[in-house]
């Protein structure tokens, strides 16, 4: 195996980029998304990955402030009733959340 770097971004490009905790890849219809959680500016953000490598920018959501972010929030996607959904775990067990994901992602 041999890594190669593709691209760097910046604080300009990440959003919710402070702290990441937690990168989670997933395909849906036929693209890869990188979807990035981060607790210093308590956000998701989501990236599509291209054949070449590339993040491309697709979308980005605040946390709500009812959200309580552990010491190891983590992100796991799961399928409901046909939909992607991408769930957020936090440190309580009653804490949790979740994002359906679109067609793009």
């Amino acid at each position: 195996m041999q890594f190669q770097h593709q691209e760097t971004l910046g604080t300009g490009d990440i959003v919710y980029g402070s702290g990441v905790s937690d990168v989670l890849v997933h395909d849906i219809n036929g693209k890869t998304y990188a979807y990035v959680l981060s607790v210093g500016d308590r956000g998701v953000s989501a990236y599509e990955m291209t054949p070449s490598g590339q993040l491309v920018f697709v979308d980005q959501m605040a946390l709500p402030q009812a959200f309580e972010i552990g010491a190891r929030p983590s992100l796991t996607v799961t399928d409901v009733g046909g939909a992607s959904v991408l769930l957020l775990d936090g440190q309580d067990l009653d804490d949790s959340g979740a994002i359906v994901l679109g067609n793009d992602g």
